[in-house]
Order: structure tokens, then C-alpha cells, then sequence
């Protein structure tokens, strides 16, 4: 009883004050954007850029349909083992790299690009956390409601957690090598992959609003979770709003790592 009430005074606490708080601070945002832009340089994507990202989404798509494979058709025993585990990380950081080598190729700055020079490391950590803190509750009011639409339509998803692979981890060494994957190498490997390249150069043609959405759905359709869809649907549009808001590609770095970090420590805690 005592754990339901907790959990009730949780819910009302975070619809009542914390929804509306990030409510207001990402709309302040987005009518900041509005009417002075963003602080991204602009970008002139021609058609071999465009080319390389059709290139990418091709790569991203049959690197999730193999994961889907492996994790469904082998068993999760086997999905969630060592070298499972390094050959997951290892894709998108491979593609990341791949990326890399292109921009180089195509003559861009690298440290530009990310927007290295617009903030210093103590802003970056500053507005991380602030945007952070004001993303969290729209997170967690997207995922009761995934939740709860499951439930009122009778379907039980395979995979009602936020991080399955992290929560069908048997070992604990197998596990920080998870949690190290999920923290560390895929934040920095997939806002490279999504907003910093996917995002500029669709952005050229569809505009700042049509490519956010169109890049946050391919982002939360290539996680394979149906009950975390609408989360990281939600994720991504704030991190997208922070890399505008802030020109610096460490932003939503920092911002990602840090909600897989929160994300994954309950299942590092009752391990």
C-alpha cells in the first residue's frame, strides 16, 4: 500500500509541477527558434551528401532488421552476450566513422560542424542539465501513456522496458560492458549519425520542422520498442530542439548519455 501511494504522489507531483515546468521551457525554446532562428551555420548539402544519407538510412534499416533477427530469432540469452553486445555498438560506431571520414572528404571542419567553438564545456554541462531536468517529465508522461494505451488495447509488447538489453543482462561484467555501450559510445555515435548529419541535410530541403519529426520517427522506429515509440519519439524532438537551440552538437550528446544513464541505473541498482 505504502509503495502505491509513493507512486501515486509521484505521478501527481510530476503532472501537476514538473509536465507544466517542461512544458514551458521547451516552448520558450521553440518560440526562441522561432523568432531568431537557430544558432546552427548553415549548411549547403548537395547531392552526394544526399546520396550518403539515403546511403545511411539504407545501413541503419538493415542494421535494425538484423538486430531484430538476432534478438528474437536466437533468444535473448544469446542477444544480450558479449560479443552481441560489441557487434551492436560496433555498427553504429563504424558507421559513425564512416560519416566522419565523408564530412573530411567533402572538405567540412569537423570542429565547426559540431559547433565546437559556440559554447565552452561548463555552458555545455549547464544547458545539458537544464534541458535535461525539463526533459524528463516529458519522457516519463509519454511512456505511462504508451503504457497505459497497451494496456487499455490489450497488447503486451515484447519489451516493456525502456532499455531491454540492458534489463535481460544475467552478468554483471556482461553488463558494464551494456551499460558502457549505452552511456558512452551510442549517445556520441547516434546524434553524430541522426541530428548531426540525417537532421543538416535534410534540413536543406524539408525545413527545421519536418526533418526533426522525420528524423525522430526513423529515430524511434530503428530502437525496436513498441512500448518506448512515443518516448524516444519525445527524446528525440528535444535533443533536436537543444542542437538548434545551442548550435553545438555536444549538447544533446551530453543530454543523451546522460538520460541512457538515468535510464539505465535501476537496472544497475537491482543488479
Amino acid at each position: 500500500m505504502g509503495e502505491v501511494t509513493f507512486r501515486s504522489l509521484l505521478w501527481v507531483f510530476l503532472m501537476v509541477v514538473w509536465l507544466p515546468f517542461g512544458l514551458v521551457v521547451y516552448r520558450r525554446r521553440l518560440s526562441g527558434l522561432r523568432r531568431r532562428g537557430g544558432e546552427l551555420s548553415e549548411w549547403a548539402a548537395g547531392r552526394p551528401e544526399w546520396i550518403a544519407a539515403f546511403v545511411l538510412v539504407g545501413l541503419l534499416i538493415v542494421g535494425a532488421a538484423l538486430a531484430w533477427l538476432v534478438h528474437f530469432g536466437a533468444g535473448a540469452e544469446k542477444a544480450t552476450g558479449f560479443w552481441e553486445v560489441i557487434g551492436r555498438d560496433g555498427k553504429k560506431v563504424a558507421l559513425c566513422a564512416a560519416v566522419i571520414f565523408f564530412l573530411r572528404a567533402r572538405g567540412v571542419r569537423l570542429a565547426e560542424f559540431a559547433g565546437r567553438s559556440k559554447l565552452r564545456a561548463r555552458r555545455v554541462i549547464g544547458l545539458g542539465l537544464w534541458l535535461s531536468v525539463a526533459m524528463f517529465p516529458l519522457v516519463m508522461t509519454a511512456f505511462g501513456a504508451s503504457l497505459f494505451a497497451c494496456h487499455a488495447f490489450g497488447f503486451k509488447p515484447p519489451t516493456p522496458a525502456l532499455f531491454p538489453e540492458i534489463a535481460g543482462v544475467p552478468h554483471r561484467a556482461t553488463f558494464l560492458v551494456h551499460f558502457a555501450g549505452v552511456v558512452l559510445l551510442a549517445p556520441f555515435a547516434e546524434e553524430v549519425l541522426y541530428r548531426g548529419y540525417l537532421y543538416r541535410v535534410f534540413k536543406t530541403r524539408l525545413g527545421a520542422a519536418a526533418s526533426a519529426i522525420l528524423v525522430s520517427l526513423f529515430f524511434a522506429a530503428v530502437h525496436l520498442n513498441v512500448t518506448a515509440f512515443v518516448p524516444i519519439f519525445v527524446v528525440s524532438l528535444c535533443l533536436t530542439i537543444a542542437y538548434e537551440a545551442s548550435g553545438s552538437l555536444r549538447v544533446p550528446i551530453f543530454m543523451h548519455a546522460l538520460a541512457n544513464f538515468v535510464g539505465c541505473l535501476p537496472y544497475w541498482l537491482r543488479g
